[in-house]
């Protein structure tokens, strides 16, 4: 599974606001703080607050607090709030028939299940740091990811040379004369 940066950078936004409670944050200050740009904090503080986790002061002494304590905030709202492929007025569910619409059936019973889980876990639970509750009974984590091995294209390619580690003309640096 697989969420959105949006969502990424809506959890890390909520952090940021939760780690100063009750004062009012500028969205310029918290790109700065997150090194997010500046449009995509704004987009970002637009779905939150539409979706009543996060409130917006207008005006020169305005800025952005959360709606309610990190504790209310379950993270299941996050992502409801942040991925659009999974809102309800979704209107690909009705065009779907017969063993399409089955599948459909099946991904929306697994999605739900996942939200689920989320639900059971509040932002102040992730600032924490307290494991979800299977992990914390010993359950077994997945283990990361094996390293990518490399072609030697890439290898070539990232040393900035074409075949055979021969320059081709027009490529490195250019001459100042």
């Amino acid at each position: 599974m697989r969420l959105t940066k949006h969502t990424g950078n809506a959890i890390r936004i909520l952090g940021h606001l939760a780690a100063t409670p009750g004062a009012r944050t500028k969205a310029g200050d918290i790109a700065l703080s997150l090194d997010i740009t500046h449009a995509n904090v704004v987009k970002t503080l637009h779905a939150l607050v539409k979706g009543g986790v996060v409130s917006a002061i207008r005006g020169r002494s305005g800025g952005v607090v959360l709606a309610r304590g990190p504790e209310q905030i379950a993270l299941g709202d996050i992502v409801r709030i942040t991925e659009v492929t999974w809102r309800a007025e979704d209107s690909r569910d009705e065009c779907m028939a017969g063993d399409e619409g089955e599948f459909r059936d099946v991904l929306d019973s697994a999605r739900d299940a996942f939200i689920a889980i989320l639900d059971q876990h509040t932002l102040a639970d992730m600032l924490r740091g307290t494991p979800p509750s299977g992990l914390a009974d010993g359950a077994v984590r997945r283990s990361a990811r094996p390293a990518v091995k490399s072609s030697p294209h890439i290898q070539r390619a990232a040393a900035g040379t074409a075949r055979g580690g021969k320059r081709r003309p027009g490529q490195g640096s250019a001459r100042l004369s």
